[in-house]
């Protein structure tokens, strides 16, 4: 049997949990992909992040449904906070503008925005902007906490010196 729509699906989740039946990633996938056009993503995020396991990959099935169904502003809702994820990256770089407008305005709200600046720096790295986003990847670095999150923005910020660097050496040779 199939859920017919995403509230069916959720509470067949919800009773598959009561009943001990771990969740996974297909199970969430599933569920992200049905129809969310009267689901709002910080709906979908809260009730998400409050499930014992919660693994990333499923928030792409959200931001392509999104994607796919022209909600732009709800699938930028998630790609604030998983900008690094494939989907939120292919969204990034087909809607740019409205990424760069929609992160710079969080930023300019609340500087200390947690993923804001992240996020500012994921989409100009995808715009090829890497001197943009150097200073965004930065405050990024110092407003992240401990974990994978910090790792990837020191590879990121080590690829950027590293690209920047030869862009010198060339133009001074």
């Amino acid at each position: 049997d199939k859920a017919p729509d995403y509230d069916v699906a959720k509470a067949w989740a919800e009773t598959m949990r009561e009943e001990g039946i771990p969740l996974d990633v297909v199970t969430y996938s599933t569920l992200f992909s049905k129809d969310l056009s009267r689901k709002l993503a910080d709906d979908i995020l809260e009730w998400y992040l409050a499930q014992k396991y919660h693994p990333e990959e499923p928030i792409q099935a959200a931001i392509a449904t999104y994607r796919k169904i022209h909600y732009i502003d709800q699938a930028l809702r998630l790609a604030l906070d998983y900008p690094h994820l494939q989907a939120a990256r292919k969204l990034l770089r087909e809607h740019d503008e409205k990424a760069l407008t929609y992160f710079r305005g969080i930023s300019d709200r609340d500087p200390q925005h947690p993923n804001a600046d992240y996020a500012l720096g994921v989409t100009l790295m995808e715009l090829g902007k890497e001197e943009e986003a150097q200073p965004h990847l930065k405050k990024a670095l110092k407003l992240a906490k401990a974990g994978p999150r910090k790792v990837v923005i020191k590879e990121w910020l080590r690829q950027i010196d590293h690209k920047l660097s030869r862009k010198r050496s060339m133009t001074n040779s």
